[in-house]
């Protein structure tokens, strides 16, 4: 069991206050294994939970070099196969609306029930205004396609 003044060093500096951790640590590290792999042994040998991040840091608070592992162990991953290219889905393009009479530029208060209610600039809004407005909506046709599209 840590004694009291230990729990707190061990708060502060983490678990390398143990020196025979930290030249596990640069021992693997010259052996060339790789900083994941280094993770897992130190996390089994000294009954810690330590990361990759957390080897990868102490590394180079340590000044020491990342090797390119010499060998591929059974913990590390393959290399993934190049995924097939998937066909990607067909783009429809539809034909432009035919123009339509400019925007009226309508206070909110001002539109009939009729009219469109797309908003134009910035505050204070205006109101797009055209008639008529499509059945079932607050916008005029070309607003409506805009607003509402397709997959």
């Amino acid at each position: 069991m840590l004694s009291p003044t230990n729990d707190v060093a061990r708060a502060l500096h983490g678990p390398w206050i143990n020196d025979s951790l930290v030249a596990r640590l640069i021992a693997l590290n010259a052996q060339h294994y790789s900083f994941g792999e280094i993770a897992r042994l130190l996390s089994l040998e000294f009954n810690l939970k330590l990361s990759r991040n957390s080897i990868i840091a102490k590394a180079r608070r340590l000044g020491l070099e990342h090797h390119e592992p010499l060998f591929r162990s059974a913990y590390t991953r393959a290399a993934k196969a190049p995924k097939e290219s998937v066909p990607k889905r067909k783009v429809t393009v539809r034909a432009p609306l035919p123009p339509m009479e400019p925007p009226r530029c309508v206070a909110l208060l001002d539109l009939a029930d009729d009219e469109c209610r797309y908003p134009l600039g910035k505050y204070p809004f205006k109101f797009c205004g055209r008639r008529p407005k499509l059945r079932g909506s607050s916008y005029c046709a070309e607003h409506y396609a805009i607003v509402w599209r397709q997959p």
